[in-house]
């Protein structure tokens, strides 16, 4: 298994709507922009694709541009990370698109749950180590974020 490089604070991280796209819906988008700047104050760069923000409708129509969205994410040398924006019921659609090939030879920290775990998958059938665990709508987003002592413990490092 090939294991991404770890991301250190100042890197820079793509927030992917691989699954749901609410993320970009006018009732959520304040919860999307509550979990970037959790994630800013950690001491990350968050930037978003085409995908991210294109809302519900629009992201459930277009599973093949949001396996486009995952591979010109991997490919482009400035970001060194992924976490899913939120998890859904069909991440499965995208999976006829996937290029395991450019999983294995872009092999980047992604980070999800739920629905995620059908992408972590493709990872695992690429050979590449990817990380379960929190989303940016949840737990970056909600109930203040995660604890401050996560925070200062990041940002010592």
């Amino acid at each position: 298994m090939i294991k991404p490089k770890r991301l250190q604070a100042g890197a820079t991280i793509a927030a992917l709507s691989l699954s749901s796209g609410m993320a970009g819906d006018p009732d959520i988008l304040w919860r999307y922009e509550q979990g970037k700047q959790q994630l800013v104050a950690m001491g990350f760069r968050v930037v978003e694709t085409e995908m991210t923000l294109a809302g519900t409708e629009y992201v459930y129509k277009h599973p093949k541009e949001r396996a486009e969205s995952l591979h010109k994410t991997l490919l482009d040398p400035k970001i060194d990370g992924i976490i899913a924006t939120i998890g859904g019921i069909e991440s499965y659609r995208i999976f006829q698109y996937i290029d395991l090939e450019i999983i294995r030879q872009h092999p980047k920290v992604f980070i999800g749950y739920s629905d995620s775990t059908s992408i972590h998958q493709m990872f695992r059938l690429a050979g590449v180590v990817s990380f379960y665990g929190p989303c940016l709508l949840v737990d970056f987003a909600e109930n203040g974020g995660v604890f401050d002592q996560i925070v200062k413990t990041n940002n010592s490092k």
